[in-house]
């Protein structure tokens, strides 16, 4: 004979885990912001969804634990699904809007306070770019001229 939990019991996990659900879907709504604001380069990209991945099962899995006793059950999974896409499809797209309007600003902002560096560096690289060539052609001379003292001391040496 197995033991079912009540139905008010089952009814109150698949509520949590939908709230569980719903709660990632904020976190990954979060996560795509930090994406959009470093740019969107295929490692950022891998970082990004490899730790909400990590998080979301830890998190799936210590629920799992705490209110169904350690037993992965679908309907709980899907009820986690469930509460991600409700979130999605509710208040993610609105969130989403707005903070990736919010990371264009600071993308925007950042590239504009940033452009006075830029040129700073890049003039500073080219200088050390010139005072290079300038000390490689110093000592190109330097040499030249031991050379040719030198040619001219053979050349003395042997009279």
């Amino acid at each position: 004979m197995s033991y079912s939990a009540p139905l008010i019991h089952q009814l109150d996990v698949f509520l949590v885990f939908l709230g569980v659900g719903f709660l990632l879907g904020a976190v990954y709504t979060f996560v795509a912001f930090f994406r959009r604001l470093t740019g969107e380069t295929a490692a950022a990209c891998f970082v990004c969804d490899f730790l909400f991945c990590a998080l979301s099962s830890v998190v799936l899995f210590l629920f799992l634990l705490a209110y169904a006793n350690g037993r992965v059950r679908i309907n709980l999974l899907l009820s986690a699904g469930a509460g991600f896409a409700a979130f999605s499809l509710s208040l993610g797209k609105p969130l989403r809007r707005v903070l990736f309007g919010a990371a264009d600003a600071i993308h925007h902002a950042l590239l504009l306070l940033l452009r006075p560096l830029k040129h700073f560096w890049t003039a500073m690289i080219r200088g050390l770019g010139r005072g290079q060539n300038r000390l490689r052609a110093f000592f190109i001379r330097r040499k030249q001229k031991k050379l040719t003292k030198n040619s001219k001391n053979c050349a003395n040496s042997i009279k």
